[in-house]
């Protein structure tokens, strides 16, 4: 699928699913200086099934709507900064005081990358350890995140939350090697030194001392009973992440990752690593359809068998590699959204795609056909 409008050349960078024929998606470009993007939302109830709202801000997050929550709205879409809208019969809009980087109100803990719908609740999650659960007053407020103090790394980077309940939650995310800098008596010794090699060699002496040399980006994850947290050990090298969490049920959570990572089990009773040894895929999504189990890499749709991974069947057509963004099951149906192949829908026979409009597409939208019962 081709999505590209003269120098617009947007990717789905979010998507979720809601029934068999209804989904939503927000195609957007990632451009930091010119924020935009196209959240569409399509429901075959309706003879056209398409509507669109545009938005100046980059979409990182879709979840369903609260049920009896903002009348008319069917999705939430999130976005870096932190702000939640509501799509559906009209477009609203909340602010997460705090949260993002430009915002004005942005306390500098950094960008929210994901949006959370635990119980017809929703949380938010993203850089600087931030978590937000939204009240039933229509209130978003921060909850508190502790976790054991690491010297040599940067503050942790949320970018999952799923869970069964408020006291039953997992969150994924990252650490990063702390910023190398300079103390404050060499870099008053630099002042004014226009002398390049000076200025390097000091920084070469501080990442010989650095207590995070050598080190690379950690993955971690977390979960919530209700009153304390626990960090879930991930198996493997230091490096291994956490990329996506299914809650099957309360007590069969599955995690997947980078470096063939498949660990099933739950906060209870602790997780195992169920992933072949010799799989290295970076995996990133993973669902129950029917009586199987399918999981994305970052290049292909596989079967999990509940040990190895096998190339799932039958394949996409089209000569284009995958670039998957996720696969959800619901209702009857596999949804695979594909960042750049667009969206298809599996029966459990045959592959369909379903193709976005070219209107769709196009960044200055000009309408289609209205919508009618």
């Amino acid at each position: 699928m081709r999505i590209e409008d003269g120098n617009w050349n947007p990717t789905i960078n979010a998507a979720h699913a809601a029934g068999h024929g209804r989904f939503c998606i927000a195609l957007c470009e990632l451009e930091y200086d010119d924020p935009f993007t196209a959240i569409i939302e399509y429901d075959d109830a309706f003879p056209q099934p398409w509507s669109r709202t545009d938005v100046l801000r980059e979409i990182y997050a879709i979840k369903p709507a609260p049920l009896a929550d903002q009348p008319g709205a069917r999705f939430a879409a999130l976005s870096n900064e932190g702000d939640v809208y509501w799509i559906g019969d009209q477009t609203g809009r909340e602010k997460i005081q705090g949260a993002g980087i430009q915002s004005p109100d942005a306390t500098g803990a950094g960008a929210l990358a994901n949006l959370g719908s635990i119980a017809g609740q929703l949380w938010a999650v993203g850089h600087g350890a931030q978590i937000y659960r939204r009240t039933a007053d229509c209130q978003w407020y921060q909850v508190p995140f502790r976790s054991k103090t690491d010297l040599r790394f940067e503050i942790i980077r949320f970018g999952e939350i799923a869970g069964s309940s408020e006291n039953d939650f997992y969150i994924e995310g990252s650490m990063s090697p702390m910023r190398i800098d300079l103390d404050e008596k060499t870099r008053n010794n630099l002042k004014g030194n226009k002398n390049w090699d000076d200025w390097n060699r000091a920084y070469e002496i501080a990442r010989e001392n650095s207590p995070s040399k050598g080190l690379v980006t950690e993955g971690r994850a977390y979960h919530w009973n209700g009153t304390s947290w626990t960090e879930i050990p991930i198996p493997g090298s230091s490096s291994h992440t956490i990329n996506d969490i299914y809650v099957e049920t309360p007590d069969k959570v599955w995690m997947v990752g980078s470096r063939g990572t498949i660990l099933v089990g739950n906060g209870r009773d602790g997780f195992r690593s169920v992933g072949f040894a010799g799989d290295t895929e970076t995996l990133l999504s993973i669902t129950r359809f029917k009586d199987q189990y399918v999981v994305a890499s970052d290049y292909a749709l596989h079967l999990f068998d509940g040990h190895h991974l096998t190339p799932f069947k039958p394949r996409l057509r089209g000569r284009a590699r995958p670039t998957p963004l996720k696969v959800q099951s619901v209702d009857d149906v596999l949804y695979y959204f594909d960042y750049k192949r667009g969206i298809h829908r599996y029966d459990g026979e045959r592959w369909t795609e379903i193709v976005i409009p070219a209107e769709l597409r196009a960044r200055a939208f000009k309408g289609l056909a209205p919508r009618s019962p």
